[in-house]
């Protein structure tokens, strides 16, 4: 009995949910850690099929894992119902119940609730999106402009204006390390982070990098040419990142031979 009252205790004051079905899949146990994530009560879940807790696209997928059939532990990723039909992010645990004869006798599921997690990871991409298309994109026309200003390219000026301009160059050079060192530091998330996809005009693309580096390509008695169609060419995609492209095919390179950006 005392065992029994232990088990009781942990079930019930467990920081995780714990839902255990039988062999029909119906729920026959469930913890309150459960009802208080759903939102629901006993009599919501007691009695029910497992699967009505679960968003139809989520409980089909979780069958193609053949858990029972298979008879392994298995941990996924996946999103329950509560009371009002929000979807909540979980991760869940399934183990199956044999019984004595190793028959499936049902299953055992340990929920953990990820809601927090998840919307911490939409803040930090959302903040890395930030820095590298709102900030790190505009600093390739700045610095190549003051660069350009710095080496007499769009005209003379004088000493106040070029020291000036070296501070401004200087803080450039500062704030694109700092932005390169945040980057690299989230590296992994700026990988998966999705793309802020909208519909753009390609043309008007072109032209702008064409007009940021071809005065350091005249004063290197070099071109850069453009070809592009009369009509404008719309694309359903990530503005930003297609400039960042740009700026590293054009901006990097060294001017050694005549650099063509053309396109079709």
């Amino acid at each position: 009995m005392e065992s029994e009252a232990v088990f009781r205790a942990v079930f019930d004051h467990a920081a995780v949910g714990i839902i255990i079905t039988d062999r029909k899949e119906n729920v026959i146990h469930c913890n309150p850690f459960v009802l208080q994530l759903l939102g629901m009560e006993r009599s919501d879940v007691i009695g029910k099929p497992v699967k009505n807790l679960y968003p139809s696209f989520e409980w089909h997928r979780i069958r193609t894992h053949n858990i029972r059939r298979l008879g392994l532990k298995h941990h996924f990723e996946t999103k329950v119902i509560n009371r009002h039909g929000r979807l909540i992010d979980v991760t869940i645990a399934a183990s199956v119940l044999k019984d004595d004869k190793g028959r499936v006798a049902g299953s055992i599921g340990f929920i953990r609730d990820m809601s927090e997690r998840k919307k911490l990871d939409r803040i930090r991409k959302e903040f890395i999106g930030v820095i590298s298309h709102e900030l790190r994109t505009p600093l390739v026309p700045m610095r190549e402009g003051v660069s350009q200003v710095l080496e007499g390219l769009l005209g003379a000026i004088n000493k106040g204006q070029r020291e000036y301009l070296m501070i401004v160059f200087n803080e450039i050079d500062r704030l694109k390390r700092i932005i390169d060192d945040l980057l690299d530091i989230f590296k992994f998330e700026i990988d998966k982070a999705p793309m802020e996809k909208d519909l753009i005009d390609f043309n008007s693309l072109v032209k702008e990098a064409h007009a940021t580096f071809s005065p350091r390509a005249r004063a290197k008695g070099l071109s850069i040419r453009m070809k592009i169609p009369a009509q404008s060419i719309m694309l359903y995609a990530d503005g930003e990142r297609i400039k960042q492209v740009f700026a590293n095919l054009v901006g990097n390179a060294s001017f050694e031979s005549e650099r063509v950006l053309a396109y079709e």
